[in-house]
C-alpha cells in the first residue's frame, strides 16, 4: 500500500523530518526520536525505544531500548551514551544516536532504521515492578493493582519474591484498591518474616479525606509490621495526628 507523502508529512517540508545538525544554542531545547512497535500476532514488541537529546547534556544522551517477547522475556537497554555525527553519507543530518542506539532517516516521513548493539538486562515480565521510591533510609519497591479482585496469598508471595531478589535493604509496598483476602494475609504472615507492607483502597480514602500524611501511614505500617509481622494493618486501626 502506497500513501501519498503529503498525508504522511501533514504538509510539512521533507527537511522537517531530519535531525538537528548540532547542539542548539538554547539550553532548554531538546530533540527526541522514539518508536513503539508491536508485531500483529503478539510474537514480539518494542514498547518504547528512543533517544532524548537535551542541549544541556548534548554529548551524553539518554537512551531507552525495550524489547519484549511472547514468552515473557524482556530486554532493557536503558542508559546514557555518547553521540555520533548527525551527518549521514549524503551530507544531510539524518543520524541521531546515543551509545548503542542509533536512528537513521533513510527517506523523510517514509522510512527510518533503528539499530541497537550493546548490553541489555535480560529478565522476565514476572520480575518487573511498578515503581520505587525512597523514604528516609529505606527503598520501597511498588506493586499496584487498581482493578480486579482482592489480592490473595499467591500474589503476595510473588511480590515478596521479587523484593527478596533485589537488594537486602529493599522493602515492598503492595497497593491494592480492592483490598486483600483475610486468608491470604494470615497465610502470608505465618512462618516467614515479612518484607512487605500493604495499602488498600480504604487506606487511601483515609489518607485523602482524614488528611493523614502518607509518610506517617507508611512509617506506622512499617513499625507495626516490624512488631507483629502483619503485612497489612488498616489505617483506621492506627492513631494519627489530624491536621
Amino acid at each position: 500500500m502506497s500513501i501519498e507523502i503529503e498525508k504522511l508529512s501533514g504538509g510539512l517540508a521533507l527537511e522537517k523530518d531530519l535531525v538537528l545538525p548540532g547542539k542548539p544554542d538554547d539550553p532548554e531545547m531538546r530533540e527526541s526520536v522514539s518508536v513503539w512497535l508491536f508485531e500483529e500476532n503478539g510474537a514480539f514488541a518494542m514498547p518504547r525505544t528512543g533517544i532524548e537529546a537535551e542541549a544541556s547534556s548534548w554529548e551524553d544522551r539518554r537512551l531507552q531500548a525495550n524489547f519484549a517477547f511472547a514468552n515473557g522475556r524482556v530486554l532493557n537497554g536503558a542508559g546514557r551514551g555518547p553521540v555520533p555525527s548527525a551527518i549521514g553519507p549524503d551530507g544531510r543530518p539524518t543520524v541521531i544516536g546515543a551509545g548503542a542506539l542509533t536512528f537513521r532517516c533513510v527517506e523523510p516521513f517514509r522510512r527510518w532504521t533503528v539499530t541497537f548493539d550493546g548490553p541489555a538486562l535480560d529478565g522476565h515480565v514476572s520480575e518487573q515492578i511498578d515503581g520505587s521510591f525512597r523514604l528516609h533510609s529505606d527503598t520501597y519497591l511498588v506493586e499496584a493493582k487498581w482493578h480486579g479482585p482482592k489480592i490473595g496469598f499467591v500474589d503476595l508471595m510473588a511480590f515478596s519474591g521479587k523484593v527478596a531478589g533485589k537488594a537486602a535493604w529493599a522493602r515492598g509496598l503492595f497497593v491494592s484498591n480492592s483490598g486483600f483476602t483475610l486468608d491470604g494475609l494470615e497465610a502470608f504472615s505465618r512462618g516467614r518474616q515479612t518484607n512487605l507492607i500493604c495499602v488498600d483502597g480504604l487506606d487511601l480514602y483515609e489518607v485523602l479525606f482524614r488528611r493523614v500524611s502518607l509518610v506517617e501511614v507508611l512509617e506506622e505500617k512499617a513499625r507495626c509490621a516490624a512488631e507483629t509481622n502483619r503485612t497489612h494493618v488498616p489505617v483506621r486501626d492506627l492513631t494519627f495526628r489530624t491536621r
